[in-house]
């Protein structure tokens, strides 16, 4: 009876576990990193995924790029355009933040409203 009990609790603690988030807005753009300033926007439809990448270039925003995926991934590589560390990104999507892959370290950003500064 003991063991039952015991094989109740922890299927109870897995099903109560959850995977990380296909969807989010995530923004690096209010720090001044030296790893780059970023926006992230993933849209989770039916067909699968959109990702909007946006880099900065001294502290400006550049024009974002636009990846589709079919299904649904925590994981992907994204097309990345100007200011940003290479023509592709990889990124992770994780409860509070998404990883960005630059130059073989992975930099968090924060899950966060996207900031696009105005500037004249």
């Amino acid at each position: 009876m003991k063991q039952l009990g015991l094989l109740i609790l922890f299927m109870s603690s897995l099903a109560q576990a959850s995977d990380p988030p296909v969807s989010g807005t995530f923004s690096s753009a209010r720090s001044a990193s030296p790893d780059g300033m970023f926006n992230l926007i993933v849209t989770a439809t039916a067909e699968g995924q959109q990702f909007f990448f946006q880099c900065f270039t001294d502290g400006k925003p550049e024009f974002g790029t636009l990846t589709g995926v079919k299904g649904r991934k925590t994981e992907a590589v994204l097309n990345a355009g100007a200011g940003c560390p290479g023509s592709k990104v990889r990124i992770r999507l994780d409860y509070e933040e998404a990883w960005i892959e630059i130059k073989g370290k992975w930099v968090a950003i924060p899950r966060n409203d996207i900031v696009v500064p105005i500037v004249d």
